[in-house]
């Protein structure tokens, strides 16, 4: 077995163990938006994929450097979204949207774990 396969298969076992964690989420994958001239509507085609993640704020700066102007990720509605790569049927990317909760995230960023472990989705509230 190869190194990255020894890692996937390690962070997938080490998320699987803390289960109790984890909190079910829904992943939208987005579509293209098509235009139709004749209605004048925009459709947008999206599958929703139901996953378990540890959802926690977050913030890019420490709470000892943090400048007095600065947002902390629990006022700004910022979120990290780790989920294991094992048995996902998409890859997750910026066009997506997560729902936690009943509050629809955007996808700002996407972090790809060590040796296709794992993904780290930066969130942000939409509305």
């Amino acid at each position: 077995m190869s190194l990255a396969a020894n890692i996937r298969k390690s962070v997938a076992a080490a998320m699987d163990g803390i289960g109790d964690v984890k909190e079910q989420v829904e992943y939208v994958e987005n579509g293209a938006a098509t235009y139709d001239p004749t209605t004048g509507t925009y459709t947008q085609a999206a599958s929703t994929h139901v996953i378990r993640a540890m959802v926690d704020t977050f913030g890019r700066a420490s709470l000892a450097r943090q400048s007095a102007n600065e947002t902390r990720s629990e006022h700004s509605g910022e979120l990290s979204v780790l989920i294991s790569a094992k048995g996902l049927k998409f890859t997750p990317d910026t066009g997506g949207e997560i729902i936690r909760k009943s509050e629809r995230y955007k996808v700002s960023e996407v972090i790809f774990g060590l040796a296709g472990s794992s993904y780290r989705l930066i969130v942000e509230r939409k509305g």
